[in-house]
Parts: structure tokens; sequence; C-alpha cells
């Protein structure tokens, strides 16, 4: 290959990925916030998706309760 490029690679664990889910909603509970999280997951199906599903899964079975006590909520939108 000859000529300019650039290259980029990035990775996460699942097991990152729920620290950093965790993490975000324990400060919505603590600070009352909403947590709007946002991805590319139509460019990135795969990176992105992934990072969606897993927030979701854990909101579902560790938070939405008490976001729901607390009045916050947990909204997904697209990056666009």
């Amino acid at each position: 290959m000859k000529g300019p490029g650039v290259i980029q690679g990035i990775h996460n664990t699942d097991k990152s990925i729920e620290s950093f889910a965790r993490c975000c909603f324990l400060y919505a509970l603590q600070e009352k916030v909403d947590v709007w999280f946002a991805t590319k997951d139509t460019i990135s199906k795969t990176y992105d998706g992934r990072f969606k599903e897993i927030f979701q899964r854990i909101y579902d079975a560790e938070f939405k309760a008490d976001f729901e006590k607390a009045g916050i909520e947990y909204f997904y939108t697209l990056i666009d």
C-alpha cells in the first residue's frame, strides 16, 4: 500500500463496559440526574452496539427500580 492513510483500533472488554455503566448509573442516582446515553450504533454496529446492549441490560437488571423511585430516567439515543 502506498500513500498517506490512517488506522484506528479500539477495544473494551465486557467487564470494563459493565463497570462504566454501573458508574454512570450510580452517579446519576447519587446526583438525582437523568442518564442520556448515545452511541453511533448504525455505523459501528458491533462496537457501539455492544455498549448499547450492556448498558440496557445493566439498567434493567440493577437500576430501573431505583431510577423510577428517584424520579430519574435512563434514555438511549443515537448520535446524529
